[in-house]
């Protein structure tokens, strides 16, 4: 009901205000927070449980440095594998458009981050314990969900099936490393600083290959 919601409210604004795709996701953003917080509240979680703490410091500092920072690099340097048919398969990326970068640098973190770790991870562990070697069942689930969540973009034809099939493993190798974080650091404080860098420098790493390739 949540993403039905949040997808009608969208298009109503594309379609009355001919806004970009970007510019729409940062403009209705408070409303996501809103809708997140009340569901949350709802549930059997609390705050606290969903992440909306400072946690163990320790802990989520040294995931940012041992874990977060080694991710973004690997995860921008990708970009230099980009060809230009790729362009072509990935088709929300809108470099003119200023609110892409505000979006993927300080708002998509946030939404994300309290959707899988901080609500649905945090739901899964109350009824699924157990571990596979240091990674909670909670953490493996919410992550296999996150990896396919990206099916939508399918759907709405923001990214071909070629191009999801190829993203499958890093998303989910992300979303594990973020879902890890969250374990042991209690906070999704910390998974919202990665998750933010991550997709940001990605976009300006894509930006620049793109420059280089059709200049």
């Amino acid at each position: 009901m949540y993403f039905f919601f949040i997808h009608k409210i969208s298009n109503y604004l594309l379609n009355k205000f001919k806004m970009t795709v970007f510019k729409v996701k940062t403009v209705i953003f408070p409303l996501e927070m809103i809708i997140l917080f009340f569901i949350i509240f709802l549930s059997p979680l609390s705050f606290q449980e969903a992440g909306f703490v400072a946690g163990n410091i320790d802990y989520g500092i040294k995931f940012i440095v041992y874990l977060g920072i080694p991710l973004i690099v690997i995860s921008s340097s990708s970009a230099i594998f980009l060809k230009k048919e790729d362009f072509y398969h990935i088709r929300y990326f809108n470099f003119e458009d200023k609110w892409m970068f505000i979006y993927l640098f300080f708002i998509v973190g946030i939404v994300e981050e309290t959707i899988f770790r901080g609500f649905l991870q945090s739901y899964i562990s109350l009824y699924i314990k157990g571990n596979f070697f240091i990674l909670e069942y909670s953490t493996i689930l919410a992550s296999f969900i996150f990896m396919f969540f990206h099916l939508f973009n399918v759907f709405f034809k923001q990214e071909s099936i070629k191009a999801f099939l190829s993203m499958m493993p890093s998303r989910l190798i992300a979303s594990l490393i973020l879902g890890y974080g969250f374990q042991i650091s209690e906070s999704i404080l910390y998974t919202i600083i990665v998750h933010n860098l991550i997709d940001g420098i990605n976009i300006m790493a894509v930006y620049l290959k793109k420059k280089k390739l059709f200049k």
